[in-house]
């Protein structure tokens, strides 16, 4: 009994970093992503540490390109890129994150006040990985 002890508090502990290395790999987002929004007359800028970012107000079908900016090592993923709330792509809804680590697309909102999400899915053998989510809001006319 003594013997199946030790065995275990051997065994156990490298298990749980086995195991713990392979969701940090896999499981976690990457760490940080900017982007730069070009709008009609003006241009935002904002990083984020989740990809995650604030809404950015744009008038009802207002046109924009988006620049994501990512980390090197992203360099040649290939992405989903889809509309959650309506608005549209000028693109087909898949793109490559470029040797500098930038992803661009055009996307134009609604028509409707409202909230527009654009998340941006890379996709590996581990299943699907969320890189960034882009919001654009469009007031509601007063």
């Amino acid at each position: 009994m003594n013997y199946m002890k030790k065995i275990l508090f051997i065994l156990l502990p490298g298990i749980f970093l086995w195991l713990g290395s392979g969701l940090i790999a896999y499981g976690d987002p990457p760490s940080g992503c900017c982007y730069v929004i070009q709008l009609v007359g003006s241009q935002l800028e904002d990083c984020s540490d989740n990809g995650e970012f604030q809404p950015v107000s744009v008038a009802p079908l207002e046109s924009t390109t988006v620049t994501l900016q990512f980390g090197i090592s992203l360099a040649g993923t290939e992405v989903v890129i889809q509309t959650l709330d309506g608005g549209t792509l000028g693109i087909s809804g898949s793109g490559t994150i470029d040797q500098d680590g930038n992803l661009s697309f055009p996307f134009q909102a609604g028509p409707l006040p409202g909230l527009y999400r654009v998340p941006v899915i890379a996709d590996s053998d581990n299943g699907s990985v969320s890189l960034s989510l882009v919001q654009f809001q469009v007031p509601n006319p007063e």
